[in-house]
């Protein structure tokens, strides 16, 4: 049942409309439950679909060598498996409600350069089976701004046969996220770390 629920959260990605992106900078050893959430938004807006669908596609990929195996979290599951954690389970009820806060109450008022992020969750609203308003989250632990000021190597962009160097702030997204949270449960394939 549970792959089943995963499979229809997978299904939903395709039929959003509405993405939003917030880089998420956190502490947990010096700051628990507490985060800092930062809007970032494409150009042009429905770049952003594309870059979900491809996640997606690479996470189903993934997903597929488990055979169909959901099982509750319990920090002792084999690899081979997809760790399922309820939302209202205790391990996670706080820092999930502490994240949601923070990602309503989000800072838009720093610049890429200044943003310091640990993971990133892309949010997306679809119309559940009574027709209101639910949302999706896809959450990525990585930090996908690339700071080239600090890098040993330049790297250079190229318009009409003429290079130059580019110094700003660039952001990289992996293949996969790391987890999909729908109908009030978190799947994830890695159960390494922790919201």
């Amino acid at each position: 049942m549970s792959y089943a629920i995963l499979k229809e959260g997978l299904n939903q990605i395709d039929k959003i409309t509405k993405w939003s992106l917030f880089l998420i900078h956190y502490n947990h050893k010096t700051h628990p439950n507490e985060y800092t959430c930062y809007p970032l938004y494409f150009e042009p807006v429905n770049l952003i679909n594309t870059v979900v669908s491809r996640q997606k596609t690479t996470f189903e990929k993934n997903i597929e060598a488990f055979d169909e195996k959901v099982i509750k979290y319990t920090g002792f599951n084999s690899k081979g498996v997809i760790d399922k954690i309820d939302m209202s389970d205790e391990l996670i009820n706080t820092q999930w409600a502490a994240l949601l806060r923070h990602i309503q109450d989000h800072d838009d008022s720093k610049k890429i350069d200044e943003i310091k992020a640990g993971a990133y969750i892309f949010v997306g609203i679809y119309k559940n089976d009574d027709g209101e308003d639910s949302n999706l989250y896809l959450l990525t632990k990585r930090n996908p701004i690339v700071n080239l000021k600090k890098s040993k190597r330049s790297v250079f962009v190229s318009r009409l046969n003429t290079l130059a160097e580019v110094t700003e702030p660039m952001v990289q997204f992996g293949s996969c996220f790391d987890a999909i949270i729908y109908s009030n449960a978190i799947y994830m394939i890695n159960s390494n770390w922790r919201v």
